[in-house]
């Protein structure tokens, strides 16, 4: 989640594409979960094919053959869908960081120009930057483990 969070602030970098803009809306973060997600699903369908196939052909086929056909304990459809839910939420949560600030953003972009802002904090404020972060950070474990007690479905 803190690799995919700042993705949105890499339009910084990208001469044609304009700050807050597209990168900045729900549609955005709706892609980056689409392709997370389709990342999962391939990593939770083939990973363990292409792991014991490469055990197998380094001369340790027992074990290769063993994570192949551990393959069929994974649920491929879980890991996408964890995948379009970590790369969904980490954008989002950047965006109603943006959001506290007196720039705002557009998150309903191409389909309305309006923008949205709190105005609470600048952007580059180190304690509400600290804050956010800390809150986020709570917020992951606190859904991990809730996970593993079974409050939360699977």
């Amino acid at each position: 989640m803190f690799v995919v969070e700042p993705i949105p602030d890499r339009d910084q970098r990208v001469p044609f594409l304009k700050h807050r803009g597209f990168s900045h809306t729900i549609g955005f973060a709706v892609l980056v979960g689409t392709v997370l997600g389709v990342i999962g699903w391939f990593a939770g369908d083939r990973a363990f094919v292409l792991v014991g196939e490469w055990l197998t052909g380094n001369g340790y086929s027992g074990i290769g053959a063993d994570v192949a056909s551990s393959r069929s304990a994974v649920d491929e459809v879980f890991f996408g869908l964890f995948g379009f839910t970590v790369g969904t939420f980490a954008i989002l949560a950047h965006l109603i960081g943006d959001v506290l600030t007196p720039m705002g953003i557009r998150p309903l972009w191409p389909l309305s120009d309006r923008s949205f802002s709190l105005s609470l904090t600048t952007a580059k404020n180190p304690v509400a930057n600290g804050l956010l972060l800390l809150a986020g950070t709570a917020a992951a474990i606190g859904v991990f483990w809730l996970s593993f007690q079974g409050a939360l479905p699977p």
